[in-house]
């Protein structure tokens, strides 16, 4: 086997939420597919690199069975110690050429992830690609497939170029990644008064493309193939190879903004009715730059629709929480925020009363039932009819999002702080190995202070909240007063809540501490 790029220049690796067959599973049940439950299911991942995506997945899913392959040895091998040592026995990582691939050998799969491939390979392989998933795709089954989108690739493509002519003949290896950025560098260094209208925008992109590193852009800006596709021509490509186009894993990616009736208009006007081009047109709108595709074999003869009535087989969470006062009752304000830092303000009471009632959730998700049932007063159809628009409606603005299953991990941690939860194996090992930590819906994120990873280090089981207080003091260096990292924003409880709900903690068995939370 030769020596691939990924195998002398390491590229890394990180949980993709997006990716989560629970979320898939949620959304493709949405859109009419019934697909499979993700906690027995046969997950086949292409282009896994060092299985970063895949182990968190193993981990939260036991039940499930977990392949990775991979062109490159390198990261394959990293995978496989890392899964080793965490205990893994329902993942496997294969060297392999997805062009040589025999489904016969591999078998068939109810998700088929491809996560950053589509775009960096020649026509060929991309072929082969999709030729594959149709032909191990259960039946009912899904696809992902993740690509560089137009139109709004095209101002990417534009710092490609500008990078590429000022290397010039240079060969492609690091030490010309290392000259494009520091080429990159220099745009930033222009001040914003200065800049032409259209520079502005540019700049962006270059900032945009630095911030994940040199190794990334010699990966990806500067690959040799990075070929962006407008909506409708991959799904031309994945009907040629007999597949169906879906939607798409990010829900907002498919629906204009809630409030702007003109826009809706002209959508439907333009496209018909017809679900893809109504899509393509909102691209065109919005100025998409990523898509992440979603695919099933054409012989199922599925016609995407999403459904109102399909929403009560599924669950929903939401990336958002309060801050500070939260009253449903009423229309004063109230603020919630998600961990990127986003934040949406609102004065509207059901909004308010969904999104705390979620955050209020012991799994973090909530039905169209329980959502009904608070239309208190209300006929039960028109409770249930109300429940459902409000839920679509969080769904089609990236509010909240679709899961199949409640996520698997979540405790319900004692509120009195008599003893607290040893956190999992799984988050100790990322601690300790400076590796992303991933939550039990594929959701990466790196703590906000480097002392919380010490602190969390010491969530044994054994230590009491009072020690832990002390730590925090200690660590920190906290003067009274002093704003405290968003992981404890809510104090010592908040961020044991946090881990308990988002499966980090491992469950005990002391007088019913720390015990598995369930849903509806």
């Amino acid at each position: 086997m030769s020596e691939t790029d990924y195998d002398r220049v390491d590229y890394g690796g990180n949980a993709q939420f997006y990716t989560s067959p629970n979320l898939i599973a949620g959304i493709g049940r949405w859109l009419g597919v019934p697909c499979a439950l993700p906690d027995r299911a046969r997950v086949l991942e292409l282009g896994c690199g060092n299985a970063a995506n895949l182990i968190p997945l193993a981990w939260y899913w036991p039940n499930a069975e977990f392949v990775g392959i991979d062109l490159a040895q390198t990261p394959i091998t990293q995978g496989t110690v890392r899964a080793r040592g965490l205990g893994l026995r329902n993942l496997r990582l294969e060297q392999g050429d997805v062009m040589a691939l025999d489904p016969d050998r591999i078998g068939r799969f109810d998700y088929v992830i491809a996560h950053g491939l589509f775009s960096w390979v020649p026509p060929q392989v991309r072929e082969s690609v999709l030729r594959l998933i149709a032909n191990v795709l259960t039946p009912m089954g899904v696809g992902y497939v993740s690509y560089n989108a137009y139109p709004g690739c095209r101002i990417r493509h534009l710092v490609r170029e500008m990078m590429q002519f000022h290397l010039g003949d240079q060969a492609y290896n690091l030490d010309s990644a290392r000259a494009a950025w520091n080429m990159l560098g220099s745009v930033g260094a222009i001040p914003e008064p200065q800049r032409p209208q259209f520079f502005e925008s540019f700049a962006s992109e270059v900032a945009n493309s630095m911030e994940q590193g040199v190794n990334y852009l010699f990966h990806d800006d500067l690959s040799p193939n990075n070929q962006p596709f407008y909506l409708h021509e991959f799904a031309r490509m994945a009907r040629d190879a007999g597949l169906s186009y879906l939607g798409d894993a990010e829900c907002s990616m498919m629906f204009e903004a809630i409030g702007a009736p003109a826009l809706t208009a002209w959508l439907d006007e333009m496209s018909g009715g017809d679900w893809l081009r109504r899509q393509q047109y909102l691209d065109f709108a919005t100025g998409t730059r990523f898509r992440r595709s979603l695919v099933c074999r054409a012989s199922d003869g599925v016609v995407p629709a999403p459904s109102l009535e399909r929403l009560d087989g599924i669950r929903l969470f939401s990336e958002f929480q309060p801050v500070g006062v939260c009253n449903p009752a009423d229309e004063s304000q109230a603020t919630f925020r998600n961990a990127t830092g986003r934040t949406i303000n609102t004065t509207t009471p059901t909004l308010k009363s969904v999104l705390a009632m979620l955050d209020l959730s012991p799994t973090g998700t909530i039905g169209v039932a329980e959502l009904a049932s608070r239309f208190t007063g209300a006929p039960p159809q028109v409770a249930l009819s109300g429940a459902r628009s409000v839920l679509d409606g969080l769904v089609r603005s990236s509010l909240a999002h679709t899961v199949a299953q409640d996520p698997p991990g979540c405790l319900v941690p004692d509120r009195t702080l008599s003893q607290v939860a040893p956190i999992s194996a799984l988050t100790r090992e990322s601690l300790l190995t400076s590796q992303t930590l991933v939550d039990n819906v594929n959701r990466g994120f790196q703590l906000s202070e480097p002392w919380v990873a010490q602190l969390l280090l010491e969530f044994d089981g054994k230590v009491s909240a009072d020690h832990l207080e002390a730590r925090v003091k200690e660590l920190s260096g906290a003067s009274i007063g002093a704003k405290a990292p968003m992981e404890l924003g809510s104090g010592l409880l908040g961020l044991i809540e946090m881990l308990s709900h988002r499966g980090m903690c491992a469950p005990t068995t002391d007088n019913g501490h720390a015990q598995p939370a369930s849903g509806a």
